[in-house]
């Protein structure tokens, strides 16, 4: 009888064999590329084996245990960590662990995949070889599973006479790799905290004109990316500041407008305001315009955020409301808010859609859409001398985590029906903890590398990197 280990060894000189046949005699890129799906493929069946039972839902335990798995503060410790290849011991353990649901382990595979080529440039193969890739910079370009990464290469990589999008011609041209290194694409524009890419990365949305060098006068322009480098410019509708938000599904991209200066508007400091959220598919077809019942607002610590299915937007309107807009049926309501609301500044939508996390220099708060019910999390761990919270919460808001503290020192509190669970404290300050989707799982990074930015607090060289990065499991017991 064959056993696991050769038979596991057997399937991979197969697939070699097959590959180097493939490369001295095909004269088919795409036949070259199926195969290495195919590899990758044996990767995951191998390392994130499927499991042919049900998990049990986190619900149904009455202890629990939270437990570090990982933690890394320098490049120098995540680099030591895979001195021995990819996966590490402990991430090997966990994604073949199958008590936790395939898509947790799955989600943390990409997660940990992502982070390493992000801080280290390098990613792994299927074979567990080290691809190093020479850029001055890596960045996800879906923000919550960050299957696939866009590098900036070394250097200027742009041919001259290569078209450009409008006001980022002196942006470099991003190459698109999955989570094994391999290239499937390139994009116009490598540019991060400004380009979003669809989850499968075949489509990508950038706002061009206006915001990029803000001029009142400037159009800005939808911008809709392809992996085989073209673009397509829509202009938008009015002179002013846009946001963007492109669900992971690559359905659904809206931008909406915060500062007009281009027709009649309520006033407000200062400036002329308008309520047009514009909704396109993913191929830049207008599909309506929505109009808000409050003033969208310009904040830059405030991210716009949208489900993954892109039905339901979350934006920041004037002072500390929230406008939550229906994507699909185009209606826009504003949350109620708590009675004590300095300043709500984070928002994340957990990984089904189904609510809305609510935090900042404010009481924590969780919005349940479909029951049209807000939960507010426990007051005597919300708010400390004024520090802010960031909140996070997994599929259906049953289980949440709120990270308070400052730049010295975080301490991050896991909640189950609003009910404390475990208590864990980060000798790092602003991080944010973002949960796979049923929970089992966390990864605590800093508060800008959530948004797919470098953070200025990891001590890193210009800021340039997305740690310190902490990796944690909750466990039924």
């Amino acid at each position: 009888m064959e056993t696991g280990v050769r038979k596991t060894v057997r399937i991979r000189i197969l697939q070699a064999g097959i590959l180097l046949l493939l490369a001295s005699t095909a004269n088919s890129t795409g036949l070259i590329d199926r195969m290495h799906s195919i590899a990758e493929q044996a990767w995951e069946d191998e390392y994130i084996p499927e499991s042919g039972l049900p998990t049990i839902p986190l619900t149904e335990y009455d202890n629990f245990e939270v437990t570090e798995l990982f933690r890394a503060v320098t490049i120098e410790e995540l680099e030591t960590a895979i001195t021995d290849g990819y996966p590490i011991a402990w991430l090997e353990e966990i994604l073949k662990d199958e008590s936790i649901p395939w898509e947790d382990r799955y989600w943390l595979d990409c997660r940990m995949r992502s982070a390493i080529a992000q801080n280290t440039h390098t990613f792994f193969n299927p074979a567990g070889s080290p691809v190093h890739v020479e850029a001055d910079g890596i960045f996800p370009g879906e923000l919550y599973w960050r299957e696939h990464m866009i590098v900036d290469p070394k250097g200027w990589y742009a041919p001259e006479g290569t078209p450009r999008p409008t006001a980022v011609a002196s942006w470099d041209i991003g190459l698109i790799l999955n989570p094994y290194g391999r290239r499937i694409g390139e994009i116009a524009a490598a540019i991060p905290l400004a380009v979003f890419t669809s989850r499968d990365a075949l489509t990508g949305v950038l706002l061009t004109g206006g915001n990029c060098v803000y001029d009142p006068e400037r159009q800005p322009y939808a911008c809709f990316l392809k992996p085989d480098g073209s673009f397509n410019e829509i202009p938008l509708s009015h002179k002013g500041e846009y946001d963007v938000a492109f669900s992971a599904d690559g359905e659904i991209a809206a931008f909406s407008l915060n500062r007009t200066h281009d027709r009649e508007a309520v006033t407000y400091g200062g400036d002329n305001y308008t309520n047009d959220i514009e909704i396109y598919d993913g191929e830049g077809n207008l599909l309506s315009y929505i109009d808000t019942p409050i003033n969208l607002d310009f904040n830059n610590s405030c991210a716009v955020v949208i489900t993954q299915d892109g039905n339901y937007l979350c934006h920041q309107t004037e002072g500390v409301n929230i406008c939550l807009v229906d994507c699909f049926n185009g209606e826009a309501i504003i949350l109620p808010k708590p009675e004590w609301d300095r300043n709500t500044t984070m928002q994340s939508f957990s990984p089904d859609g189904r609510s809305l996390a609510l935090s900042g220099a404010t009481i924590a708060r969780i919005y349940n859409i479909e029951e049209d019910a807000t939960t507010m999390l426990q007051a005597d761990i919300t708010m400390q001398n004024h520090l802010s919270s960031v909140i996070a919460c997994s599929n259906n808001g049953l289980l949440a985590s709120m990270t308070r503290g400052n730049l010295d020192r975080m301490s991050i509190t896991y909640l189950l029906n609003n009910e404390v669970i475990g208590e864990y404290s980060l000798p790092i300050g602003r991080q944010v903890t973002e949960f796979s989707p049923n929970g089992y799982l966390t990864i605590a990074n800093p508060v800008d590398a959530a948004h797919g930015a470098p953070s200025p607090f990891c001590g890193a060289p210009e800021g340039r990197y997305n740690l310190p990065i902490s990796v944690m499991k909750i466990q039924g017991r």
